[in-house]
């Protein structure tokens, strides 16, 4: 499927100086770890961000499925090539975790918590999910997405 154009003004020049330089944009796509895996596998570069505005066949930790309707979610898979053996894999997912507390905080005015091993709560309600997927000996996906209806967070 080819890649689109992104639904709001990304700061590429931001970007540029990082390992995240490149990012594809989709209006719709299966699931943006699958794609992303696929990349990898045909040896694409560490830090090829994915990013859908919908996704077909989104997918949650153990099989569940993830669905969002178009434009009320930002869904998007980082490839991340780190130096770690497999069994050090949750710490990946961790930092992650950890940058998209800060990132909301930064971006949205308040902070979730971090319910392990992979959820963004408010409160009772889940606002985000993170999900790693591998190819033999590496990280190669790591997915959030997060929902982006700021407002039923912040009510009741």
């Amino acid at each position: 499927m080819p890649a689109g154009s992104p639904t709001w003004e990304l700061d590429r020049d931001r970007l540029a100086d990082t390992r995240f330089g490149t990012v594809r944009f989709y209006d719709e796509l299966g699931s943006t770890n699958t794609e992303l895996v696929e990349d990898a596998r045909v040896g694409a570069p560490e830090g090829l961000v994915i990013v859908a505005d919908h996704q077909t066949a989104g997918r949650g930790r153990l099989g569940r499925t993830w669905s969002a309707e178009p434009g009320t979610a930002l869904l998007v898979s980082a490839l991340l090539r780190p130096p770690l053996p497999i069994s050090e894999v949750p710490v990946v997912l961790m930092a992650a975790g950890l940058a998209a507390c800060d990132g909301v905080e930064a971006a949205a005015g308040f902070r979730p918590q971090l319910k392990w091993p992979n959820d963004l709560v408010v409160g009772d309600r889940k606002l985000a999910g993170l999900l790693t997927e591998s190819t033999p000996g590496e990280v190669t996906a790591v997915r959030l997405s997060i929902l982006l209806a700021r407002r039923q967070f912040l009510e009741g």
